[in-house]
């Protein structure tokens, strides 16, 4: 195979759930940047708080996402909670 360009971040989706995280941030479609210090309970960092290294990661995190879901980087059902599944 050829060599490839790794990425710094990974895109997961779960039950409409979006985000694209790195080590030590995820951002969500909104443009919320959060701290994954605590695995269970990560940290909202609000702009005003933010350094200028957050802005940079926020900033590529958000390319990230764009890359993957388009320019809104909104998911495809606008909100709305995902169909359930049937099981039979």
């Amino acid at each position: 195979g050829e060599a490839g360009k790794p990425r710094d971040w990974v895109y997961l989706q779960n039950a409409g759930r979006i985000i694209v995280r790195g080590e030590r941030f995820h951002v969500n479609p909104k443009g919320q940047l959060f701290e994954l210090t605590d695995r269970y309970a990560p940290k909202l960092i609000k702009p005003e708080q933010a350094t200028d290294e957050m802005d940079a990661i926020r900033t590529r995190l958000i390319a990230g996402l764009k890359s993957v879901r388009g320019d809104t980087g909104m998911p495809a059902n606008r909100g709305r909670r995902p169909p359930r599944a049937v099981y039979r």
